[in-house]
């Protein structure tokens, strides 16, 4: 990921598991894009973490309904 954002490309949508500072675990979706100074070059990275909590439990609501659904 780090060769990536140094040859200047944004990684989007990757989910992956977190903890918090309470110790719990929580899914997010994290985007990260390149900081440009003004001659072009990275200098840095900026990241966007969001919770995607609901929308794990969704699919794992879904996924049941969809097991219940087939074996009855």
């Amino acid at each position: 990921m780090l060769d990536s954002i140094k040859r200047g490309e944004r990684i989007q949508h990757f989910e992956t598991v977190r903890r918090r500072k309470n110790g719990k675990l929580i899914p997010i979706s994290l985007t990260v894009s390149p900081i440009r100074d003004e001659h072009g070059v990275v200098v840095g990275a900026s990241k966007i973490a969001r919770d995607i909590s609901d929308r794990s439990r969704a699919k794992i609501r879904s996924a049941r309904y969809c097991a219940k659904s087939t074996t009855a």
